[in-house]
């Protein structure tokens, strides 16, 4: 701007203070001393690790509205509490229908050949009742006229193709179990929920009318397929048991405080999801994310910060379903001003900003703008003390499925972190374990984003938002 005047005489020091004040993002400042004892106590005490490793080996897998999900929800708000974090609470968003947990499974070929088989049952399905001993078959239903062709053929027999619209057929025909295989890479089980779960409400009736549903690796599907088709008959031993619950309950965000001082009644914000799926403890999706926003918060208590706003921590439920608990709270909290409907909350003007950690367990590289410009120069000012931690781009680019789009859709600034791709964690999988973590990247995580959460917090004006 400064090139566009001319300047007959030097600038005096009141002038240089209305320039300032005109421009607040243009020299957004770093308090050297707090990111050196931010540094200190995330990289050389870190205990990063003693959150990832408890999660993930002792909670280990956490479905939304589980048996297991409550209790690592009561584990964390302990942790939250031993950390010295204020305002601890579950925070209700939604009726979730009731509880589902897989207690045992038990799958083996046992003719032509026996063999052992790894296999998951889908979330939200019913048990089989017992072990069943039951004959495959190779059913491809394409059209209505297929129907007919297999209609009385497959009673008491597992069929080794999935399609939503074929269950109810299943269930009518008398399918004892269906076998599916969406992995994607060999070794791997990828299972979700049960076909039309959401739109029945995660319903007791619904699960216990399901033909059982259980996601097997490919080279156990496919061997089976192989056998069948050179007219071979295929045995398999299958045992399943899920617990269902016997009353709808409701879905809870786990969130804690720091409280501000000057600034209190003003907000930053960061989380992660605390759901997974349920065929690994998840260490990388989201466990690690967890594991660095907890980290974050004992960083913060540990140096003695007081940030002048609130920072608020969130650790969200039904992420994976479709952002059901961030969105709730943020329509709760924040209101949504582009929805006539709902309006804007008293809260909305008061958040600065939501950082968000998801896509894995691997090292910041920098973070995504979600195209908000305005707030590049705050975001680049604070990266500085970490560029030999590897934090090297502020990228305009925007990216989604995780909770800060929660934020981002509803005109509030919403960032994730641009992360390394770190190959062989199995997000999604059976094969998403502690081994594929690297502690290093999540001490790192967990300092930068103590670091950017606390300068939030201190900076003399919100985050600005996109300009439209």
């Amino acid at each position: 701007m400064l090139s566009r005047v001319r300047v007959l005489r030097p600038l005096t020091a009141s002038a240089l203070l209305l320039a300032a004040a005109a421009f607040p993002h243009a020299t957004p400042s770093v308090d050297p001393v707090m990111v050196a004892k931010i540094r200190e106590e995330g990289l050389q005490h870190s205990k990063v690790m003693e959150f990832e490793s408890y999660i993930a080996d002792v909670l280990g897998a956490r479905l939304t509205m589980s048996n297991d999900m409550k209790r690592a929800q009561g584990w964390v708000q302990s942790e939250l509490k031993s950390i010295g974090l204020a305002n601890v609470a579950a925070e209700p968003f939604m009726d979730y229908g009731v509880t589902w947990d897989n207690e045992y499974v038990s799958l083996h070929l046992l003719e032509p050949d026996y063999t052992p088989m790894v296999g998951y049952p889908i979330a939200h399905t019913a048990s089989t009742n017992g072990k069943l001993d039951v004959s495959a078959v190779i059913v491809d239903l394409q059209s209505r006229d297929d129907l007919a062709k297999y209609r009385g053929t497959i009673k008491g027999n597992p069929d080794l193709l999935n399609a939503e619209e074929k269950m109810a057929f299943y269930k009518a025909e008398g399918v004892a179990v269906v076998l599916q295989c969406e992995s994607g890479w060999l070794g791997a089980v990828r299972g979700y929920s049960r076909p039309g779960s959401a739109k029945d409400g995660w319903s007791r009736e619904g699960m216990l009318n399901s033909v059982p549903l259980v996601a097997i690796t490919p080279e156990h599907y496919n061997r089976m397929y192989r056998i069948l088709k050179r007219g071979i008959p295929v045995k398999v031993e299958v045992d399943v048991r899920n617990k269902i619950g016997d009353r709808v309950e409701q879905a809870m965000n786990i969130v804690a405080e720091i409280p501000g001082s000057d600034l209190k009644d003003e907000i930053v914000m960061m989380g992660a999801h605390l759901d997974t799926w349920h065929a690994s403890p998840n260490a990388s999706d989201n466990t690690s994310g967890v594991a660095v926003v907890m980290e974050a918060a004992r960083i913060l208590k540990a140096v003695g910060a007081k940030p002048r706003r609130t920072i608020r921590i969130a650790l969200w439920a039904g992420e994976e379903q479709g952002l059901f608990g961030s969105r709730a709270y943020v329509k709760k909290h924040f209101g949504n001003p582009k929805d006539s409907a709902v309006g804007a909350k008293a809260e909305y003007e008061k958040l600065s900003a939501y950082f968000n950690q998801d896509y894995g367990a691997a090292q910041y590289r920098g973070i995504y703008l979600q195209g908000n410009e305005q707030a590049r120069a705050q975001l680049t000012a604070w990266m500085e003390p970490f560029r030999d931690l590897g934090m090297t781009t502020v990228s305009n680019q925007g990216v989604g499925s995780t909770d800060h789009i929660s934020f981002d859709e509803v005109g509030l600034p919403g960032f994730q972190f641009l992360q390394d791709h770190t190959p062989g964690t199995g997000g999604h999988t059976n094969m998403d374990f502690l081994e594929g973590i690297q502690a290093n990247d999540l001490m790192k995580n967990a300092t930068i984003m103590a670091s950017y959460v606390y300068h939030a917090a201190m900076a003399d004006s919100r985050m600005p938002r996109k300009m439209h």
